[in-house]
């Protein structure tokens, strides 16, 4: 995927990012990502950091009910 999609998301809008092994990651915000150059850092609420290979992202969804949005 390209990470300039997730780059240019509005920062207050919550969505998840699907992955190729069938895993989700819940980003409540912009905040809560770090984009590099082929990778993505994901921090959720608890703290815990997961790093991503922008080829495993296979789509990212908007959060239709999150808070905030």
């Amino acid at each position: 995927m390209n990470l300039e999609q997730i780059r240019n998301r509005p920062a207050s809008k919550a969505f998840t990012i699907k992955l190729t092994n069938g895993e989700s990651l819940h980003v409540p915000h912009m905040d809560f990502v770090a984009i590099g150059m082929g990778i993505l850092v994901v921090i959720d609420e608890a703290n815990r950091v997961t790093t991503v290979d922008a080829e495993h992202i296979v789509a990212v969804v908007e959060n239709e009910n999150a808070i905030g949005n």
